[in-house]
C-alpha cells in the first residue's frame, strides 16, 4: 500500500536481499510517472506512453502488461539493475508527479531503527533520493508545457489495465519525441 510520505512517519530501510516479495510485478507496480527528465534514463529499455489519468494527461514508463513482472525482472533479479530508471532507483519512495509516496508493504521497511534511516516526517535519506526530484515543480512545470504541446497529435495505442495509452503521430521533431519514437520498439513486450 502506497502513504503519501508525509504521513509515513519514520522509517528504515534494511535490504531489498532476503525479501520475499515481487515488487517488480503487477497489479504493486504496472506504471511509473515520467518527467521530461526522465525518458534519458527510460526509453532504451522500456515503453514510453502517454495517458489519461483523471482528466490531465501525462507520460508513463510501461513496466509491464498488468498480469506480470517487469521483462528484466528475472529470478527475483533486476537484470539492468545498473541502467535501471530514476523510479526503481528510489523505491519504495515513489515520486507520483508532485507528491512522494511510499510503499508500506515493503518487506525492508521497519520502525526500529534496523537499517538505514529513509524518511523522517516529509524528509527523506538522500540515498534514495535522485536528481530528478531536484527542482521538481519547475520539472513538472516544463512536462506540462511539453504535453500541451502534443495532445491533440495523440493516438490511441494500447490498453493496459484497462487504461488507453497514446503515442505521438504529429510532425514535431525534438529529442524527447525521438526518444519516445525510439521506446516504441519495447511495444512488441505488450502486444496481446
Amino acid at each position: 500500500m502506497f502513504i503519501n510520505i508525509k504521513k509515513a512517519g519514520t522509517q528504515y530501510f534494511t535490504s531489498c536481499d532476503e525479501c520475499s516479495k515481487d515488487c517488480c510485478s503487477a497489479p504493486k507496480v504496472i506504471f511509473a510517472p515520467l518527467i521530461l527528465e526522465d525518458f534519458e534514463h527510460v526509453y532504451e529499455n522500456f515503453l514510453i506512453q502517454f495517458a489519461y489519468i483523471g482528466e490531465e494527461l501525462r507520460i508513463l514508463m510501461v513496466i509491464n502488461d498488468g498480469s506480470s513482472s517487469c521483462v528484466y525482472y528475472v529470478n527475483n533479479r533486476c537484470q539492468i539493475y545498473e541502467q535501471r530508471p530514476p523510479a526503481c532507483r528510489m523505491f519504495p519512495i515513489s515520486p507520483y508527479f508532485d507528491q512522494f509516496f511510499i510503499n508500506m508493504d515493503c518487506e525492508a521497511l521497519n520502525t526500529k531503527k534496523q537499517g538505514e534511516l529513509i524518511c523522517k516526517e516529509d524528509m527523506f535519506n538522500e540515498k534514495f533520493f535522485h536528481p530528478r526530484v531536484d527542482n521538481f515543480i519547475e520539472k513538472l512545470d516544463k512536462t506540462k508545457n511539453f504535453l500541451n504541446t502534443i495532445e491533440n497529435s495523440l493516438v490511441p495505442s494500447i490498453v493496459i489495465a484497462g487504461l488507453q495509452l497514446y503515442n505521438y503521430n504529429g510532425d514535431l521533431e525534438n529529442t524527447h519525441i525521438n526518444m519516445h519514437k525510439k521506446s516504441l520498439k519495447h511495444i512488441k513486450t505488450f502486444s496481446f
